[in-house]
């Protein structure tokens, strides 16, 4: 008789082999999201070294395929009362997401309570949320200024180009820039084109320089920023005295009519008094 673990380990598997995986899943765009089976692996040093993916359970018999070297290719047939020696593990693939179970008690407990659906769902209302609210930004300088930003700001030691000699791949800035819902942004390849085009400007004019494909920040971006910003700085107050010289020259015109209506007033109203 089973005890009430091996129970719950037993009807985890049958539930999981109603939708056993096959051996290759195709996570290709038409058919990731008919994804919705399990895997169950089942190990046990009791057992003769057991390491199985389970493909069949009897009432008297487990069978599957028994993991060498690399992979899981010879078949393998054991007990079924021998389930109360073996660790078990449940992996749920559902659309792109992978969910793993280390027990029948995790299992029962994400099964009864749609963990990977409401993980789904929760990512498509974030993904919803980003696709809404990301802003692209196309202007170079300010591109360049969000990339020292984020250089400066990481809390990694030699900041965001760390590693690999303080470079970054293209796709890994443009998710710094981002974060890594971009990848499912429907204007993701659009935009991520256009990126990579400033990224060459960014390059042709020293900013950032590239090695195999790999970028890094020169210290030509702080001073690239800093012409820009004293550039910005002379058109504001080249703009702030027009507006000053607007509000003067009216000023002065309307002191100038002022002259020329006194008298003209005066005289009208001599003129009535008579």
């Amino acid at each position: 008789m089973y005890d009430i673990a091996t129970w719950l380990k037993r009807k985890a598997i049958q539930q999981a082999l109603k939708r056993n995986s096959p051996r290759r899943i195709s996570y290709s765009e038409s058919n990731v999201r008919n994804i919705n089976c399990y895997t169950v692996f089942l190990r046990s040093e009791e057992v003769n070294g057991l390491d199985l993916i389970v493909e069949e359970l009897t009432p008297t018999e487990i069978n599957g395929f028994q993991f060498q070297v690399d992979s899981y290719e010879e078949q393998r047939s054991f007990k079924a009362d021998e389930l109360k020696n073996c660790d078990l593990k449940i992996i749920h693939y559902l659309r792109h997401l992978q969910t793993t179970y280390d027990s029948a008690f995790d299992f029962w407990r994400g099964e009864l309570t749609f963990l990977p659906q409401r993980f789904l769902v929760k990512q498509a209302i974030f993904q919803w949320l980003h696709n809404k609210t990301t802003r692209f930004r196309h202007d170079r300088v300010n591109i360049l200024k969000q990339l020292v930003d984020l250089h400066l700001s990481t809390e990694k030691p030699d900041g965001l180009f760390a590693g690999n000699n303080d470079e970054q791949s293209a796709i890994g800035l443009f998710e710094a820039l981002y974060g890594s819902e971009v990848f499912a942004h429907p204007k993701f390849e659009l935009e991520y084109r256009r990126f990579n085009l400033i990224l060459e400007s960014f390059c042709e004019n020293g900013e950032i320089s590239r090695t195999n494909g790999r970028y890094r920040l020169e210290g030509k971006a702080i001073s690239t920023i800093a012409e820009f910003e004293e550039a910005e700085r002379r058109h504001q107050n080249g703009v702030s005295q027009n507006r000053r010289l607007v509000w003067l020259t009216l000023v002065i015109a309307a002191a100038a009519s002022a002259q020329v209506l006194i008298p003209f007033f005066s005289d009208f109203a001599f003129l009535g008094s008579q």
